[in-house]
Order: C-alpha cells, then structure tokens, then sequence
C-alpha cells in the first residue's frame, strides 16, 4: 500500500502556462522543450507504448465488466482508463509543439 501514497510536490510535474511548459517555478528553454518533444514523438509512435497502452486498456475494461464485484470495481477502472487519457494527451501535446 505504500507506494500509492508516493510525495510528488509540484517543484517534480510538468505545467502548461501562458509563458510555456515549466517543471515547478523554472521555465524550459527552447532546447528543454525541443529535447521533451523529441522523446515524446518517440515514445508515442513506439510499439511498446501502444502495447502498454493495449494492456493497461485491457485490465481497466477486465476490470470494469468481468472482474468487478462492486461499483468501487467500475470505477477503478474507470479512473484507470482516465488516467491513461492524460497521460496520452499531455504526451500528445508535448509531441506536436
């Protein structure tokens, strides 16, 4: 159970701001960016993110139908599901910069 209840601050994410993408109060510089969106192109076109993809799709929808006992169930994998929707479109946006 404890590594659920990791301490992430926001000095550690990425943020999308008026001015550009910063990680906690520092700007990137073009360079930075440049370098994000090259390894986000990559990783998205990879066969191994769309198996990831494939799989983490696969066990939230198991999940949600054939292994829910509860409601609590549906909706774990419904989060799951959501949480791969952010993480495809923050890398989606990075990618097309």
């Amino acid at each position: 159970m404890r590594n659920f209840f990791n301490a992430i601050s926001e000095e550690e994410i990425l943020t999308v701001t008026r001015n550009g993408y910063q990680i906690g109060n520092q700007i990137l510089s073009d360079d930075q960016m440049k370098g994000l969106q090259s390894h986000a192109s990559v990783v998205v076109q990879s066969d191994l993110w769309k198996y990831i993809n494939n799989n983490l799709k696969y066990l939230a929808n198991y999940r949600m139908y054939n292994g829910s006992k509860t409601v609590d169930d549906m909706v774990f994998g419904k989060a799951m599901l959501y949480n791969l929707e952010i993480i495809n479109k923050l890398f989606k946006k990075i990618s097309e910069r």
